[in-house]
């Protein structure tokens, strides 16, 4: 990816894990043949918001990597 700055390939890099990492877990969450059925509602409730906390941070790297992040800030470091 060229032309992009340290900053946006750092992201694209996480962006990447992060997307592996919630793709297993809405896998596991959404398969009728895990063991999360059987989990206490609180875990439940947990792994769901996990999932919501990386979707957020998902959209907050594909910002930082389209170089949206810095738009109507100040840049200065």
């Amino acid at each position: 990816a060229s032309g992009l700055s340290e900053q946006q390939q750092l992201a694209l890099e996480e962006l990447e894990q992060i997307n592996e990492k919630l793709e297993s877990l809405a896998n596991f969450i959404n398969d009728p043949g895990s063991t999360f059925s059987s989990l206490s509602w609180e875990e439940q409730h947990q792994l769901r918001m996990k999932a919501s906390y990386q979707e957020d941070y998902a959209r907050a790297l594909k910002r930082i990597a389209s170089g949206l992040a810095g738009e109507g800030s100040n840049n200065g470091a």
